[in-house]
């Protein structure tokens, strides 16, 4: 209940949202629709035709979370296909955009969702495009954090529990 789909990285994902605004919105359903997306991800042609259809219906129910860690499976976003500015390119799409600068940090990001509108999905306004600056890894093996290999790491059989038993005692260290 609450996941219509899960699309992978196609990039389909932004315009199912889009669709599913457009009809709760002709059927009266007052909701708010999700969207999670990696800055990788954001390469697809299909997100930027979507971003168009949002906002040009005004789907002010439908929100963007760009998990935006810099990486992607072939190196980083930077070297690949850059999207900076990524918040103003969003806003050039008629979106209005919210940045956290910690996207790791829980609270940053509750602060940015304590931000949105009511959903209301009968009033025409901009959709919203949260921008989650993330470290990509955080949590796994120390050291793999912030690299490259954080993208498709595979943690061997027999470093599995080595790796888990670090991570929490690092988490319980930086809690304490």
């Amino acid at each position: 209940k609450g996941i219509e789909v899960s699309t992978g990285s196609l990039g389909h994902g932004l315009s199912w949202c889009c669709g599913i605004g457009h009809a709760n919105r002709g059927r009266g359903i007052k909701s708010r629709i999700w969207t999670l997306l990696g800055d990788g991800e954001m390469e697809e042609g299909s997100n930027w035709e979507a971003l168009m259809t949002g906002a040009q219906y005004g789907l002010g129910n439908l929100v963007l979370i760009v998990d935006k860690n810099q990486f992607q499976i072939g190196g980083t976003t930077t070297e690949i296909k850059s999207l900076e500015p990524l918040d103003k390119r969003l806003e050039s799409f008629g979106w209005d955009v919210i940045n956290i600068e910690n996207g790791n940090d829980m609270a940053q990001v509750l602060a940015a969702l304590d931000k949105l509108p009511k959903p209301d999905s009968q009033t025409r306004r901009r959709p919203i495009a949260i921008i989650s600056n993330t470290l990509k890894g955080i949590g796994m093996i120390p050291g793999v954090a912030g690299t490259a290999g954080s993208h498709i790491f595979m943690v061997p059989n027999e470093d599995m529990e080595r790796a888990m038993f670090q991570s929490i005692e690092a988490l319980r260290k930086e809690q304490a």
